[in-house]
């Protein structure tokens, strides 16, 4: 088990395999607290955030534009329906090239930024 996931799991988030169960339809002795931690996980392993609280009857996400994540979920039998855009704050929005001296090769430097992302919405079973 990688320290990742050690840590994940010691934070009490779902093993990446159950982020996998999620794109199934749910057993029928989950809960709904446990379906919305599938859920979490799944989504954060692709990129994206599940805004919801948990035991809420339907998911919100964000997503970059141009994310394959609501077409998987779709394919998969959930109802994803965009319900508009927002925007959040990402640690690495911004890259530039800085030259420090001539002759020098630039590094590349991130920044934090602002960025667009498209909004969902899905009922959880």
């Amino acid at each position: 088990m990688a320290w990742y996931d050690r840590y994940r799991a010691s934070q009490g988030h779902p093993r990446r395999e159950d982020s996998e169960r999620a794109y199934r339809r749910p057993v029928k002795d989950q809960t709904r607290v446990e379906r919305h931690a599938a859920m979490v996980a799944l989504v954060a392993d692709r990129g994206g955030w599940l805004t919801s609280s948990p035991g809420a009857l339907d998911a919100t996400m964000d997503c970059l534009p141009g994310s394959t994540l609501p077409t998987e979920l779709a394919n998969a039998g959930y109802e994803v329906e965009e319900i508009g855009e927002g925007q959040r704050i990402l640690p690495h929005a911004i890259t530039e090239s800085v030259v420090i001296d001539d002759g020098a090769p630039p590094i590349t430097v991130t920044h934090s930024g602002i960025v667009r992302v498209l909004r969902y919405s899905f009922p959880l079973p």
